[in-house]
This record gives C-alpha cells, sequence and structure tokens, in this order.
C-alpha cells in the first residue's frame, strides 16, 4: 500500500516549487523581450527561475532571514510570471503533448515515492541541515565559520531548501529538496531523447545521455541535502547549452543562449564551488561560439560579476574569505575565520577525497595515496566514477574518426571543443579534490560530447545506436525499489542527535553531539566544534556573529 499522504505532501511542495521558478522563469524571458515559447524554451525558464531565485535569496540573506516571508514574495514573483507567460505564444507542439505530460505526472509520483526514505547523506547531519537552520532563522551571520567551519561553506542550495521549512514541510527538508529538480531534469532529458529519434541532432542526443549522471547520484543522495546533485544538473546544463551553441543548433538564438549559460554558470558556482573551473571555462567557449565582439563580451562578463556578486558578499560575510575554504583571498574584518582553520578545510576536503578515513599528512604528501585511489575508482561502475564515461567519449571519438574517413563531415565535430573544459575540469578536479561525486559533469560531458557528435556525423543510425545504448544505461541505472509507508506519517524517520551544553571562556553556551559530530536539526548554536575562545560579537545576539579571541 503507497503513503498516498506522505507522497500529496511531497508533491504539492513540488508542484509550488516548480510553479515559482518556471513563473519567475517567464517574467525574465518577458523582460528580454521574448514572445515565443516552445518546449525547449519551456525548461529553459525553469532554469533560469531557479537560477534567478538563488540569486535573489543570497541577496535577501543578507538583509533577513530565509523565512515564509522570502518565499511569500518569490510566490508573487511566480505568479506575476505565469501571468504575464499565458499571454506569450505557445508552439503548438508544447500544447498537444498529452502523453509527455501524462509520463511527467507518472515520473513525479514515483520520485514522490523515492523520497519518502531516511536520508541518505552523511553531511547532512554534519552541516547542511544545520546551514538550512541558521538560514531560516537569521539573516547571514557574521563569521558563522567560526562556530563550525562547514558553515562557511557558501551554498546558495541551502538558502533554497530554507524556503521549504514551514508548516507541513518544516520536519521533511530533505525528501523536498531535490524532488522537482530531478523530475524536470529528467523531463528534459526524456524530451531530448524523444526529438532524438524524428530530428537525429546532436543537442538532442547530449541531453538525453546528460540523464545519467543525474541518475546515478539520485541513488546516492535523492534524500539528502547534498550540494553535489544540484551542482551536477546545473554544470551539465551549462556544458550542454555550450555545446549546442559550438554545433550551430541555437542559430538565430545566440543571444539569449549566452545569457542563460552565464546565469546557469553563476548558479552552479553559487552551490559548490568546486564546478567553477568547468563551468568558467565552458562560459568562456560560448563566448568564443558566438564570436562576442567588444561589446557583447563586456556585457556578458557584466552580467556575470552581477550574477556573483552576492554570492561573493555572503562568503566574506560568512568568513572573511570570498572563496572559503580557499584562503588566497580575504577581507579585513574582525570575525574573518582564522587562516589556519581555512587552510586545514580546504585540506581536509582534499585529504578525504583522494583516501578517505586517513590522516591527511600521508595523504598530501608524495602519491603514496594513489595506489589505493587507484583501486576504488578506477573501475567500469554505474556509480560515480569515471572510467565508464571516458570510454563512452572515446567510443564516439572512434565512431566520428570512422565517419571522417568514410567522407562524413558535419558541423557538430565542432561540438569536440567541449573538450577543453573537460580536460581543464578534470586536472582542476584531480589535483583539488579527486572524489568522483564532485566532478561527475566533467566525466558525462566528456561521454555526452563524444557520442552526441557521433550523432552528429552519422546522422539517424547514430542516432538509433546512442538512443537504444542510452535507454539501457538508464534502465540499469534508474532506482527500481517502491519505498513502503514509514513510521512517521508515511516517512521513514530521520537520525536526531543528543546534545550537551559546552560553555567558551566568554561564557557563550554551545550544543555540541553526545556522540560522533552530526548535529542534525539540534538548537542553535549547535556545533560538533567548540572552540573555548569563541564569542559573540554582541552578547545574547546570534546574528551579530562570532569572534574568535587570539
Amino acid at each position: 500500500m503507497l503513503p498516498i499522504a506522505a507522497m500529496g505532501t511531497l508533491l504539492a511542495a513540488w508542484l509550488v516549487a516548480v510553479a515559482a521558478c518556471l513563473g519567475i522563469g517567464l517574467l525574465g524571458f518577458r523582460l528580454a523581450g521574448v514572445r515565443e515559447v516552445d518546449v525547449d524554451r519551456g525548461f529553459q525558464a525553469f532554469w533560469i527561475g531557479f537560477a534567478l531565485v538563488l540569486w535573489l535569496l543570497q541577496i535577501w540573506h543578507l538583509l533577513l532571514p530565509v523565512s515564509p516571508v522570502a518565499g511569500a514574495v518569490l510566490l508573487c514573483l511566480g505568479c506575476t510570471g505565469l501571468w504575464l507567460g499565458a499571454r506569450l505564444r505557445f508552439e503548438q507542439r508544447l500544447r498537444s503533448s498529452w502523453s509527455f505530460v501524462i509520463a511527467a505526472v507518472l515520473l513525479a509520483l514515483w520520485f514522490s515515492n523515492l523520497s519518502l526514505r531516511g536520508l541518505q547523506h552523511y553531511d547532512t547531519g554534519l552541516y547542511l541541515l544545520g546551514s538550512v537552520h541558521w538560514a531560516s532563522e537569521h539573516r547571514a551571520v557574521p563569521g558563522l565559520g567560526n562556530l563550525h567551519g562547514r558553515f562557511a561553506f557558501n551554498n546558495a542550495h541551502l538558502l533554497y531548501a530554507a524556503l521549504f521549512r514551514v508548516g507541513p514541510w518544516a520536519e521533511r527538508v530533505p525528501n523536498l529538496v531535490n524532488g522537482s529538480l530531478l523530475c524536470v531534469f529528467l523531463m528534459q532529458s526524456a524530451w531530448c531523447g524523444r526529438r532524438l529519434l524524428a530530428e537525429s541532432r546532436a543537442g538532442h542526443a547530449f541531453g538525453l545521455l546528460m540523464a545519467l549522471p543525474a541518475l546515478v547520484l539520485a541513488n546516492l543522495y535523492l534524500v539528502s541535502l547534498s550540494t553535489d546533485l544540484p551542482a551536477t544538473l546545473l554544470a551539465m546544463l551549462v556544458a550542454w547549452r555550450t555545446f549546442r551553441l559550438l554545433v550551430g543548433e541555437s542559430a538565430g538564438r545566440e543571444r539569449e543562449e549566452l545569457i542563460g549559460i552565464t546565469l546557469l554558470a553563476a548558479a552552479a558556482v553559487s552551490v559548490k564551488l568546486s564546478s567553477a573551473v568547468f563551468v568558467g571555462v565552458c562560459w568562456l567557449t560560448a563566448l568564443i561560439a558566438v564570436r562576442a565582439d567588444g561589446r557583447r563580451a563586456a556585457l556578458a562578463t557584466g552580467l556575470l560579476v552581477l550574477a556573483m556578486a552576492p554570492w561573493i558578499a555572503r562568503g566574506v560575510v560568512l568568513s572573511g574569505y570570498p572563496l572559503y575554504p580557499s584562503a588566497l583571498v580575504s577581507a579585513p574584518v574582525a570575525w574573518r575565520v582564522p587562516e589556519r582553520q581555512a587552510v586545514n578545510e580546504a585540506e581536509s576536503v582534499r585529504a578525504w577525497a583522494r583516501v578517505p578515513g586517513v590522516p591527511k599528512e600521508l595523504t598530501l604528501n608524495g602519491w603514496y595515496w594513489l595506489e589505493r585511489w587507484t583501486e576504488r575508482h578506477v573501475k567500469l561502475s554505474l556509480r560515480p566514477s569515471f572510467p565508464l564515461p571516458f570510454l563512452l567519449g572515446a567510443t564516439g571519438l572512434i565512431a566520428v574518426v570512422a565517419a571522417g574517413s568514410r567522407g562524413r563531415s558535419s558541423r557538430a565535430k565542432r561540438g569536440l571543443l567541449l573538450l577543453v573544459p573537460s580536460a581543464i575540469g578534470f586536472g582542476s578536479w584531480f589535483v583539488l579534490g579527486p572524489d568522483p561525486r564532485f566532478a561527475m559533469f566533467v566525466f558525462w560531458s566528456v561521454a555526452a560530447t563524444g557520442l552526441a557528435t557521433a550523432v552528429g556525423v552519422w546522422d539517424r543510425a547514430g542516432a538509433r545506436v546512442v538512443a537504444a545504448a542510452a535507454g539501457a544505461l538508464i534502465l540499469v541505472v534508474v532506482p527500481k525499489t517502491i519505498v513502503p509507508p514509514g513510521p512517521e506519517g508515511g516517512f521513514h524517520p530521520s537520525p536526531r542527535s543528543e546534545t550537551k551544553l559546552v560553555e567558551t571562556e566568554s561564557g557563550l553556551r554551545l550544543y555540541v553531539p553526545a556522540k560522533g559530530d552530526q548535529c542534525w536539526d539540534a538548537p542553535l548554536p549547535c556545533t560538533p566544534f567548540p572552540h573555548r575562545n569563541l564569542r559573540l560579537r554582541r552578547p545574547d545576539s546570534l546574528t551579530s556573529g562570532f569572534l574568535r579571541d587570539s
């Protein structure tokens, strides 16, 4: 028996969130002068709306908590966009795709059931849920990283998660956040697969293949606050849009595509800093693809700076570093996290990514870690790893070379330029933190680039082979379980943390986990690392921020 009430709660929240993002995206289209909407623009409107929601929330959080008031404002903007969007001209194909709408409903029902599971991600209890708690009750707190270094990891996606911390959804934020994003992303990918069989375009092949990293991560992080999943979705969209520009499938929409790539790239970085190198080089590649003159390049750069400014400002407020845990650049503020702590955070992430559970002194020096790392990750697998997508990409490249030997040529070969940001992204990932889940967008961009280019040169025959291969892989990796009703109103229980009180030298009372290092949703301020020299900037005011006395 399915837990209908619990699934209905999730679906209601998702419907509100999707409608708000779609409306804000359509509002952006109206302001940009777009007057016609097809299926591709409909999906693009949602993702542009999501990027704008993240941007608006970062500005809001500099001044106010992400409370229900913020949600109401965004919902009003979304409703305005939907009302104005009703006046846009919709392509007939969008109106008549009832079978696609039915498939979308079934997908949403399926993922609403899967989202009833218990939490799947350790870091959700370590600091992500606590960050959501802080965001929903306080504006950006100066020096919050002094309380817990991970609170200074400036993840805008957690502000979006804080919107769900209201009413019947308040205790189920990890169950709510990723499902709607995945449903929209997978339906967009399915639409590309449908068009691939009809039109045999390289861009459609890329769009179909990008479902694979999404499903791989959905198995691990559907019920969590992990930023790996939304960052991967956004980065794959940036790569796909850049590929379409390169192969000439955005003719007449180059300016629109460049704006979209800029906003989505900024959103990806604001969700997870580790995506910055890949999406940054994709953005530069897009500038080249549209043959941007000085004026257009300046406008695109200005838009990127504007889109990133709130994120940089929040970074300075939370830690004193705009790119924390990088300590290369800092601001002269009193609440700045000690440089040694920032360096330790970065080193800990790098060491854990190389070999988990081993002291960082053994993994940060020399290459002793490489053998263990190779044993864990250099194998064909549909879990987070790179050999399989690289093999698929190489297969596509072989097919492209074979087509060239037979005299076949296509503009789709220009899409191979996307391998440049993939190569640079892979190099930075390997040096800074070589855990495969941090760079799924890099690996699968290689696979999608190779196979999609092969479709471009082999036309219909290539499209059929790639569609069949993608379909088979999707059937293997797609979640296949049905979640039975849980004991908490249909949901399965989330862990709780027992805490004890620890008092610092200044008299500040902190909640500290009695066991382990996970606070979960404990009362504020909670930290597993109680520094004795920690104090508030103003007594009895958590919002005033935290300092560490020297």
